[in-house]
């Protein structure tokens, strides 16, 4: 009878797995378990927003299948974005880490579980995968290069447990914003920017994980041989900042007029670092301008406030052009890919972690640490660009609140000489960002 219910089907596995789950609950139980539960609540919205299904988790893991072998690795990079800007809040040892392995292949239906061979290709990628990384399957490989641009790792071929023939593996960089250059053969380096052409086979040799770090060793070494460094090839290679600025913005924003990217391209130039530039993509409403950040802590820092907050501020993802001097790659097609940035979208309880776009000690301050304490009627209104976030408290009533708030901010927002509106952010202790109100929500008294 139990065979009757299987049934078979071809779909993409995501295989996810906390990175050293039991030395962090040795070290703290409760904390830990509290904070998968957390960064579970993030990410099961990514992978339901790429249309994926999770089929089964465990206490640190998650299996979800999608149709699509793009839109999962799409939620995968989203995955990893989420869970890397979560860590910038908490010190090394606090920090919850995911690999994730993905595999297109034959597997067995039963009660909405999925098993097999496809499942278990997906589990022994995410084993090679780096801690934050994504490692994929030859097949997934063939249905996302030419649609996705994605720096990559080619490791070949690769015997892992209990399957029987070898699994044509990638790992994907992400972050990266260089390919390697050729070597002096003029073939391309191990590693390169997808999407590329086709790898050519490489030999049938029983090797165990080829780890990333000795790959990019492996390219050091040639292209030192070569009399060059990698990173002097590549300065003699590409052109200045400004014109490969330029060049990404023609790319990125094809509305744009020439002058608007030469007033874009020079204002970034002059700015302080750390900073960062993106672009909205088609899906914004209106005029588009690109969103800039600059004078942050860290670049990682200014790459995650200026997607958020051109994110907030146009109302759709955007893509990132440049964190400092290190422009992104250049897609083929001009596929840009939008990063969706999951606090752009959180509507739970007034949390300060939660604040996209903001600077570190914005969180600490003694008005945002105390807001859910704070007495009744309340509101905060918040801007985009991560000046601040404006808090009132002690109103009248709720909708003085929230007009008090969004005052705060856009008189501001007057001083300062910024550009885009304010939002509502929060009302009483319930966050309303996405709803990206420029008015009170509270209706007016009759």
């Amino acid at each position: 009878m139990e065979e009757q219910n299987l049934q078979r089907k071809l779909t993409t596995i995501l295989v996810a797995d906390v990175v050293g789950f039991s030395r962090l609950t040795a070290n703290d139980e409760d904390w830990t378990i509290r904070a998968v539960g957390e960064v579970r609540a993030i990410v099961d919205e990514i992978i339901r927003g790429h249309e994926g299904r999770i089929f089964n988790t465990g206490g640190d893991s998650v299996l979800a299948e999608f149709a699509s072998p793009v839109e999962a690795v799409r939620s995968a990079v989203d995955f990893q974005a989420a869970v890397r800007a979560r860590n910038l809040l908490n010190p090394q040892d606090r920090q919850i880490r995911y690999r994730i392995g993905i595999n297109l292949g034959d597997v067995l239906v039963r009660d909405g579980d999925l098993l097999g061979d496809g499942v278990n290709v997906a589990a022994r990628l995410e084993t090679l995968a780096e801690p934050g990384g994504i490692c994929i399957s030859g097949t997934v490989w063939d249905h996302i290069h030419g649609k996705l641009t994605i720096a990559y790792v080619d490791m070949g071929d690769q015997f892992v447990k209990n399957i029987p023939r070898p699994v044509r593996a990638f790992h994907l960089r992400l972050g990266d914003s260089h390919a390697v250059p050729a070597d002096d053969r003029g073939a391309p380096a191990r590693e390169a920017i997808a999407p590329a052409a086709k790898p050519s086979a490489t030999p049938s040799v029983r090797r165990r994980r080829v780890a990333p770090w000795l790959a990019l060793g492996v390219v050091a070494v040639a292209v030192a041989a070569g009399g060059w460094t990698w990173r002097n090839s590549l300065r003699s290679a590409e052109p200045s900042l400004k014109e490969a600025l330029d060049a990404r913005l023609a790319s990125a924003a094809p509305g744009m007029s020439e002058p608007a990217r030469f007033a874009a391209v020079q204002q970034y130039a002059a700015l302080p670092e750390h900073k960062a530039l993106a672009s909205p993509t088609s899906g914004a409403t209106g005029p588009v301008y690109p969103w800039n950040t600059s004078a942050r802590p860290t670049s990682d820092n200014a790459r995650e406030a200026v997607l958020e907050g051109c994110q907030v501020n146009y109302g759709t993802p955007c893509v990132l052009l440049v964190v400092d001097n290190d422009v992104q790659p250049m897609p083929a097609n001009d596929a840009w890919i939008a990063q969706d940035m999951p606090r752009t979208r959180y509507r739970g309880n007034f949390n300060p972690a939660e604040i996209p776009g903001s600077w570190p000690d914005l969180r600490e301050r003694s008005d945002i640490a105390g807001y859910t304490s704070a007495p009744d009627f309340k509101a905060a209104a918040y801007h985009p660009g991560g000046m601040s976030t404006y808090v009132a408290t002690k109103a009248a009533d709720q909708r003085t609140a929230e007009l008090e708030a969004l005052k705060a901010c856009n008189e501001d927002l007057r001083r300062s000489r910024g550009t885009g509106p304010c939002f509502l952010y929060a009302v009483g202790n319930r966050v309303v960002l996405p709803l990206r109100l420029q008015d009170a929500m509270t209706a007016a008294p009759r």
